[in-house]
């Protein structure tokens, strides 16, 4: 096992999953844990979040399981996390409830697309979320590209999505793009995992079909490797895919899509497997490296030629289809009987 110091975003904040409600924080700087921390309002699985201004974590979506109901109950609330009170409020819902789907930032471009927005605002916007894919109460996968405004929360529409999908991944690969990848193109999910990736660009409100998997998969994870070629001293971006689900088996492979003219690519190229088979796990980019959040632990790549190395830090009460991202080391001030080792 490998202990890693990080500085800048050094937690994990986990949300919901699979019947739970509750949220906690993983310190990557330490073998703690935090669980003081408010509840969200409703058991939420498979929805999905992002950190706004580095400061406004939020959360959109999910299947609500809470609920006793025969036809399932997809949640389109959202809600952020307010410091000033320290609970969840409400904020501006999802146009489609949904579950499964997945979300990205990026910053609105100058030239603002031309989208169909269901309550338009003149004013100027910064961050853009983007809610992709997922499955709606009807079971049918929704094309619909929801955007939020990060400032004024309103909602907006762009260019629909090529091929609908839900337990797909997307990641931002530079200022201007997004990149969807695999999923299950039907609602049954046995047989009907895909190939294929699609690339999204902000400046043109544009889909265009991207190179296919080796390995069809679904409920995998992903994340940009942003590192410095020790032969050429130059900075590298790679797309890294690990793990997830084929034809109801968990994959331990991991693919690799170049990004950079040094070596830039139109094919996904194997990497080296993970330790162990994985699916319904969170990876991040945190510095120089990116880190793979899962049941059986964390797990650390940090050159796309190199192992995955585990941390030396565990993992209690990591639930599937819970929503994990990175938040700054002062965001949330835990009290001492907040925090317990793990």
């Amino acid at each position: 096992m490998h202990v890693l110091f990080f500085t800048g975003m050094t937690k994990i904040l986990v949300m919901g999953g699979k019947n739970s409600k509750s949220v906690e924080v993983i310190s990557l700087t330490n073998n703690l844990m935090c669980f003081d921390l408010p509840d969200l309002p409703l058991e939420l699985l498979a929805a999905t979040g992002q950190l706004f201004d580095g400061n406004r974590p939020i959360i959109c979506g999910g299947l609500i399981t809470d609920v006793d109901s025969i036809v399932p109950d997809y949640s389109c609330a959202c809600y952020e996390l307010t410091s000033s009170v320290g609970s969840w409020k409400n904020i501006e819902p999802l146009v489609t409830c949904r579950e499964h789907l997945a979300s990205a930032l990026i910053e609105e471009p100058t030239n603002n697309f031309n989208s169909n927005s269901s309550n338009s605002s003149n004013s100027s916007k910064k961050d853009l979320l983007f809610a992709v894919g997922g499955v709606e109460w009807r079971q049918w996968l929704p094309k619909e590209v929801d955007v939020f405004n990060g400032s004024t929360w309103d909602i907006s529409r762009v260019a629909h999505l090529p091929l609908p999908v839900f337990r797909h991944c997307l990641v931002r690969i530079s200022k201007t793009q997004l990149l969807v990848i695999g999923g299950s193109d039907a609602w049954y999910s046995y047989g009907r995992e895909t190939r294929e990736t699609y690339f999204y660009d902000v400046t043109n409100n544009e889909w265009s079909k991207g190179p296919t998997l080796k390995t069809a998969r679904n409920s995998h994870s992903c994340a940009l490797l942003s590192y410095v070629n020790p032969s050429t001293k130059v900075n590298e971006r790679t797309v890294v895919v690990a793990g997830g689900t084929n034809k109801r088996r968990d994959l331990d492979s991991v693919e690799l899509l170049f990004l950079d003219d040094e070596k830039k690519s139109d094919d996904w190229h194997p990497g080296h497997d993970l330790p162990k088979t994985m699916a319904s796990s969170s990876m991040f980019t945190v510095r120089n490296s990116v880190v793979l959040l899962t049941q059986a632990g964390l797990y650390r790549l940090s050159d796309p030629n190199n192992f995955w190395y585990e941390l030396q830090l565990t993992v209690e009460n990591y639930r599937d289809s819970s929503v994990a991202f990175l938040i700054p080391e002062n965001l949330v001030d835990c009290e001492e009987t907040g925090w317990s080792d793990y």
